[in-house]
């Protein structure tokens, strides 16, 4: 196939060659006697003018090679990242524009110039000549991190990704800047610290404060009592009302402190995970809460088992059935849970049959220490649902209210099916 495709170029440029001085009888009319010698003449023309054309095609060859070698020699020197080449010594045998530039030098001047001048301490250097090992012994792409340093900026980190070619034993050697990279890597570390110091002193602070508040708030409580029992015979109807209320401050104090711990400790340990079964969970949370006599709470029939935190799982039931009988305005009261399977999550669903909660207090009803109802007519801490939304995010779910015209209120909060990792927080 080889031979035929010679051939036939021989052909076409002899067809070319004779295209450009004519024929014999064209180029020179003679007599007999000389005819051998004119189809001589005309060879020796024809081989010229072939020598001629196949001039003109390598000169237009060379002339695209170097186009493309100049073309190469931009992407090469100009590319975003440093291309290197070193020696089995670490000396460096070639090197781009770019990789120049982040050294700090000219091109000229750092060829055959040891790398390791550039490392800028011990602990780099002692990292460098094992990774060159590395790749001069393995033949496969290795990938490192250093820390360098030059004359024209202070200290900068590289990511070297090198691979040893061919028998010569030179290593090709890709350098990216990853400085911003490190910076921000060590700015989030920092502030993961401070977050996570800062989660220990609230903690701790929460503890002692609590300490600190319920001692004062238990001598009240029972100088009260005291008082009441000592007194009760010279009290008057309207001092008794007024020790009643006192006592109902304290339990109202009492149960704020508890709440706002619950609420300081919510997502901060890891979370355990295992495969909760939420009907269950449901129906012990039902029983644990002592429900008012005439108020019913119906669970579907479908609930799943779902990977997760039992005791988060439960107290999110828990707050939610709470807050449909406190605030609920009649005695035979119904509240319903259902689950829908969403695909990646399953969305959980807590309707009552309640007076419902207006639009307007839809984002309200979340933030801490609202409450819809006044304080003084049984309108809790205003902690539960905000409890309720802190404990559903820490699991990597999201919880919402339905608002609609009538009565009723809607809470839905989606759980993933699998938690990919325990979330923690301040742990």
């Amino acid at each position: 196939m080889a031979k035929k495709d010679t051939e036939s170029q021989a052909a076409e440029l002899r067809k070319r060659a004779e295209a450009m001085i004519g024929t014999p009888e064209e180029s020179s009319k003679v007599s007999g006697e000389h005819q051998d010698t004119e189809e001589i003449r005309h060879e020796l023309r024809v081989y010229q003018a072939e020598l001629e054309i196949q001039n003109e095609q390598l000169r237009e060859a060379l002339e695209v090679l170097e186009e493309s070698r100049n073309r190469y020699a931009d992407l090469y020197d100009f590319a975003p990242v440093g291309y290197l080449t070193l020696d089995k010594r670490g000396h460096i045998l070639n090197i781009n524009i770019t990789g120049a530039a982040m050294l700090g030098q000219e091109r000229g001047p750092l060829l055959g110039k040891p790398f390791a001048a550039w490392l800028a301490d011990v602990q780099t250097r002692g990292a460098f000549f094992p990774y060159l090992s590395k790749v001069l012994s393995s033949g496969d792409r290795v990938t490192t991190e250093l820390l360098l340093s030059s004359k024209a900026k202070t200290n900068f980190w590289v990511r070297l990704e090198s691979v040893v070619t061919g028998e010569s034993g030179q290593c090709l050697t890709v350098m990216i800047d990853i400085t911003e990279r490190k910076l921000a890597e060590e700015a989030l570390a920092q502030r993961t610290h401070d977050l996570e110091q800062a989660n220990q002193e609230l903690e701790q602070f929460s503890y002692v404060a609590s300490h600190d508040l319920k001692a004062p708030l238990r001598a009240v409580s029972n100088l009260s009592i005291w008082l009441e029992e000592d007194l009760a015979d010279r009290l008057s109807k309207e001092e008794h009302r007024m020790m009643a209320m006192l006592g109902e401050r304290v339990q109202r104090m009492d149960a704020l402190i508890n709440a706002l711990l619950e609420y300081s400790r919510a997502g901060r340990a890891a979370l355990k995970t295992e495969l909760v079964d939420t009907g269950a969970l449901l129906r012990k949370t039902i029983e644990d809460l002592c429900l008012p006599q005439r108020f019913t709470v119906e669970a579907a029939t479908d609930m799943p088992h779902i990977e997760t935190n039992q005791m988060c799982l439960g107290q999110v039931f828990a707050n939610l059935i709470c807050n449909a009988i406190q605030h609920h305005n009649r005695e035979d009261g119904r509240a319903e849970v259902s689950v829908e399977d969403k695909g990646g999550s399953y969305e959980f669903t807590v309707a009552d049959d309640g007076p419902g909660i207006a639009a307007e207090n839809r984002d309200k009803v979340f933030d801490i220490f609202q409450t819809l109802k006044s304080k003084d007519k049984g309108g809790g801490t205003g902690i539960g649902l905000a409890l309720v939304k802190k404990l559903v995010e820490s699991q990597g779910g999201k919880i919402t209210l339905d608002v609609r015209p009538g009565p009723g209120a809607t809470f839905r909060f989606t759980l993933p099916k699998r938690l990919a990792v325990p979330r923690t927080s301040g742990d």
